[in-house]
C-alpha cells in the first residue's frame, strides 16, 4: 500500500506547490477524473471490439452452416440470383444496354425453376432412384463395378432430358416470357413448337454431359456443379431466346394479325 500511495503523495505535494492548496487539490482531482474516464473509455472500446469480433465469428459460422441446415432455401437463393445474373451479363455483352423488364423475366423464371428443381431433382428423384445417393458417394472404383447404380444414373439423365426438359422446362419458359411480351398463351406455345429443335439441341449439348457429371460426383458437390451448369445454360438461353420484342415491332405485328 505504501508503494501505491507514494505516487499519489508526490502528486499532492506537487499540486500544493503549484498554487493554493484548494486549487491544487481541484486540479489534482480533475486530473484523476480525466485519467479514470480515459481508462473507462479504453476499457469500453476493448469490450466493444471484442463483442464485434465475437459477433462476426458467430455470423460467419451461421452463414457457413446455413447451406447444410437449409439446403432447400439455399437452392432457392442461389438459383434465383444466378439466373438473372447470367441474363444481365449477356445483355452487357450484346451492347444494347440493360433492360430491366428482361431481367425481371429471368428473376421470375429463376424462382420458378429453383422450386421445380428442388421438387424434381431432390424429392422426386430420391423416390424414383433410391440408390442414386449411395452411388454418388461411393469411390470411383466401386462406381465402375456397380451396375445397378450406373443404371440409376442413366435413368436420372433420361427422366431429366427426355421428360422434364422438353415437356415442363421449355413450355414454362415460353409461358413466363408471354407475361412480359403481351403474347397469348397459344402464341407462346406455338413459338415453343417452332423453336423446339434449336432449343432442345442446345440444351442437350450442355446438359447431357452436365447431368452425367452432376449425378456421378459426391452428393455434396452436386448442387455447386448444378448451379455452375445452370449459369452456363441460362447464359445460352438468354442469348438465344432472352430478347424481348420492342413495342414498335409488337404493334406492327398486332396490326398485321
Amino acid at each position: 500500500s505504501v508503494y501505491l500511495r507514494r505516487p499519489y503523495c508526490h502528486m499532492l505535494v506537487y499540486a500544493c506547490k503549484r498554487g493554493s492548496g484548494c486549487q491544487g487539490l481541484r486540479r489534482l482531482s480533475f486530473t484523476r477524473r480525466c485519467a479514470e474516464r480515459a481508462a473507462n473509455v479504453r476499457g469500453m472500446t476493448i469490450v466493444a471490439v471484442d463483442n464485434v469480433g465475437i459477433g462476426l465469428k458467430m455470423f460467419w459460422g451461421r452463414l457457413l452452416a446455413f447451406p447444410k441446415q437449409r439446403p432447400g432455401a439455399t437452392n432457392m437463393i442461389v438459383g434465383t440470383m444466378l439466373t438473372p445474373l447470367a441474363d444481365f451479363n449477356i445483355q452487357m455483352a450484346e451492347g444494347q444496354g440493360w433492360k430491366p423488364i428482361r431481367t425481371l423475366l429471368f428473376v421470375g423464371f429463376g424462382v420458378c425453376q429453383a422450386a421445380m428443381q428442388w421438387l424434381v431433382y431432390v424429392k422426386l428423384f430420391a423416390w424414383m432412384f433410391p440408390c442414386a445417393i449411395r452411388f454418388a458417394n461411393a469411390p470411383w472404383r466401386e462406381k465402375c463395378l456397380d451396375g445397378a447404380g450406373g443404371a440409376q444414373l442413366l435413368g436420372q439423365v433420361a427422366v431429366d432430358q427426355f421428360l422434364y426438359v422438353p415437356f415442363v422446362y421449355f413450355p414454362t419458359f415460353y409461358l413466363f416470357k408471354s407475361l412480359f411480351t403481351k403474347e397469348s398463351h397459344a402464341t407462346s406455345l406455338q413459338n415453343y413448337r417452332i423453336n423446339f429443335i434449336d432449343d432442345y439441341s442446345a440444351e442437350l449439348a450442355v446438359w447431357i454431359p452436365g447431368d452425367i457429371i452432376c449425378y456421378s460426383v459426391p452428393f455434396w458437390l452436386r448442387q455447386p456443379l448444378g448451379h455452375f451448369g445452370g449459369y452456363v445454360w441460362n447464359s445460352v438461353l438468354s442469348w438465344m431466346r432472352g430478347a424481348l420484342p420492342s413495342s414498335e415491332s409488337y404493334c406492327s405485328s398486332t396490326k398485321l394479325n
